[in-house]
């Protein structure tokens, strides 16, 4: 065990804040500006950033690879390979093809620093999934027929990943390095200015009174801290460590306590506008307006949380859990909490007049600290707390986006991408359905323990082109990579999301992510419909036809909420809960007469249970 003691305690206590806040200052100012090359700019921010996520957790942890003085040498040792690339560049963009032993060296510390780096915030299965796709460049050669290519060697992965506006300077790195990195900083600086505490409360005091009311806390917290987050698992440790107390002393069990917030938190990473940087992420992949990403986004997110929402409901109803009256009336709270709510409106009107987001959100943190000093003043303590935790937020997330981008170069420097979209599609024959259940299964295996940024990225590297290539709308296709990439964090066995919530609830992790599956269920089928139908894209229909599809979609989700916990105003039996989440299932489908079918059924089964009470819809019993 190593820690920081005597002059190194003294670097690491006062050196690495300071330069969180270079790091930080460098990147709103470079992303107000826009004047530097991407590539360049790129540079800089894996230079700064990895340089400072080597001093960061050598100050935070312990053992011999945080020893203080092996990562001030580290630090040094990475900054002096994208140095190479800063001071270089013009030289670097006429050599493309032939790299200098300085640029492989370069090269090669770069790479080993990002799989460091990576390792020590999110595990080894991002840096795992990096070495393969090196292994397999580097050995293709030797590979069957099918799967065989040239092979690389040090210079030519130098050119295919350290010397052009690709690999660890292509798309992943480059939009960590700008949409993302600003999104964090806002995140910070809302949090700093005490939105998150607004947030809670206000929820408590629109919920008093109601069934469920803390568990309700938590769905409404988590959606709208979630989205700007941009991290389910930083979301449910920021937002459970208040929300499941709340719910276990309500009388919830643990596990539904836990459920509850891991697919709150999830689902608050699908919903708009910020949807965690994701819908920024889908604009500069697809080149179309972020707004049609939003617009196409609304519905889907409404339908995920009106059945988390109705779950909740009906869980209490059937417990008898009820919030209680006291509390902060809803208007006084309304009065007080509602100016800390101000910046997110006035994100969302700056993207609505199409200032682009980097802008907008540069705009918004600015609002954030004027807006403060008639509220809680943000004084330069404040400030610089604000873009130290800027820092620390983004580290991991560039420099997991950086891996991604590692393995995204591979796998185009290999062709490995289009040798997987031939396989899906010579696999799947002439069955659609098979090719989208495969492209679930890979996007939810690939985005298992990574952060949602890096699992989207590479999911949409590997599964999307295939089913592009299908003849599926790009943006639906998108949109289905985007959804399984985040429910992979309440998918077991490595459900990050839920095993957070589960810890903080002191739960089963098994049992909570059995019920935080239950309780996502919609979310596993919606991709399915919309890739097929756009109308929940709010595409190529009618208004007439989106008002129907969305008012049985709603009555839908709310039978199969009343499905997943058992209740439709009286306790219902197994049997009843399968036909009540078939029927629910039923009127999601976009079609006039699936969904007709599906309300009469609904409405049949509620007279019969609730009503008639006929004993193989009824149950006697509470449980």
């Amino acid at each position: 065990m190593t820690t920081a003691t005597g002059s190194d305690a003294w670097i690491f206590t006062r050196l690495v804040p300071v330069l969180g806040v270079v790091v930080t200052g460098y990147h709103l100012g470079a992303n107000y500006y826009g004047l530097l090359q991407p590539m360049w700019h790129t540079a800089m921010s894996l230079c700064l950033v990895l340089s400072y996520a080597f001093l960061q957790t050598a100050r935070t942890r312990v053992g011999l690879l945080y020893h203080p003085a092996l990562n001030l040498c580290l630090a040094v040792l990475v900054a002096l390979a994208f140095a190479n690339v800063l001071v270089n560049y013009s030289a670097i963009q006429m050599r493309q093809v032939m790299p200098t032993f300085l640029d492989q060296a370069g090269c090669v510390v770069a790479v080993l620093a990002i799989l460091e780096i990576t390792r020590r915030y999110f595990g080894m299965a991002l840096p795992v999934i990096a070495l393969v796709m090196l292994t397999y460049a580097f050995f293709g050669n030797v590979l069957p027929p099918a799967w065989r290519h040239v092979g690389w060697d040090v210079p030519f992965m130098t050119f295919s990943l350290y010397m052009q506006s690709e690999g660890l300077f292509g798309v992943a790195p480059k939009t960590a390095a700008t949409l993302i990195f600003v999104f964090v900083a806002l995140g910070a600086f809302l949090s700093r200015m005490g939105t998150m505490e607004r947030v809670l409360d206000l929820s408590q005091a629109f919920t008093r009174g109601s069934w469920g009311g803390s568990a309700k806390v938590a769905v409404f917290s988590s959606a709208l801290m979630g989205t700007i987050s941009g991290s389910s698992v930083a979301n449910v440790v920021a937002t459970g460590r208040f929300t499941i107390p709340l719910m276990k002393k309500a009388g919830f069990k643990p596990h539904f306590a836990g459920a509850v917030e891991a697919v709150a938190s999830t689902g608050g990473l699908i919903m708009p506008p910020v949807m965690g940087a994701g819908a920024f992420i889908m604009a500069e992949l697809l080149q179309i307006p972020y707004g049609t990403i939003v617009l196409a986004a609304i519905i889907p997110a409404l339908l995920y949380f009106s059945v988390v929402y109705g779950a909740v409901h009906f869980e209490s109803r059937k417990l008898g859990i009820r919030a209680t009256l006291e509390g902060e009336a809803r208007g006084a709270a309304l009065k007080r909490c509602a100016p800390y709510l101000l910046p997110v409106v006035v994100l969302m009107g700056f993207i609505a007049i199409d200032i682009p987001p980097v802008r907008a959100a540069l705009y918004t943190i600015a609002f954030c600290v004027a807006l403060s000093w008639l509220l809680t003043p943000m004084g330069p303590r404040d400030i610089l707390a604000a873009m130290t935790d800027s820092a620390e937020q983004a580290a991991g997330v560039i420099a997991a986006c950086a891996c991604a981008g590692i393995i995204i170069g591979a796998m185009d420097g290999t062709g490995l991408a289009i040798k997987f979209s031939q396989f899906l599609i010579s696999f799947a024959g002439d069955s659609p359905a098979l090719a989208l259940l495969l492209g679930m299964l890979v996007v939810i295996v690939l985005g298992m323990g990574l952060p949602a940024t890096a699992a989207y990225i590479l999911a949409a590297a590997v599964v999307a082109p295939t089913l592009i290539r299908m003849g599926y709308d790009p943006l639906a296709v998108h949109l289905f990579v985007f959804y399984y990439a985040n429910l992979s964090h309440i998918t077991p066995p490595v459900d990050l999301a839920t095993y957070a919530a589960a810890g903080i609830a002191g739960a089963n992790p098994l049992r909570t992510s059995v019920r935080a599956i239950t309780l996502g269920a919609v979310a596993f089928v919606l991709p399915m419909i919309f890739i097929h139908d756009p109308v929940f894209l709010l595409r190529d229909a009618t208004v007439p036809r989106v008002a129907f599809s969305l008012a049985t979609a709603l009555a839908g989700c709310t039978v199969i909420a009343a499905g997943l916990t058992g209740w439709l105003g009286v306790p219902v039996t197994r049997g009843a809960r399968v036909l009540l989440v078939a029927t629910g299932g039923l009127m999601l489908v976009p079609d006039w007469a699936a969904s007709l079918t599906g309300c009469l059924l609904a409405v049949a089964l509620w007279l019969l249970a609730s009503r008639l009470r006929l004993p193989f819809l009824y149950k006697t019993e509470r449980t």
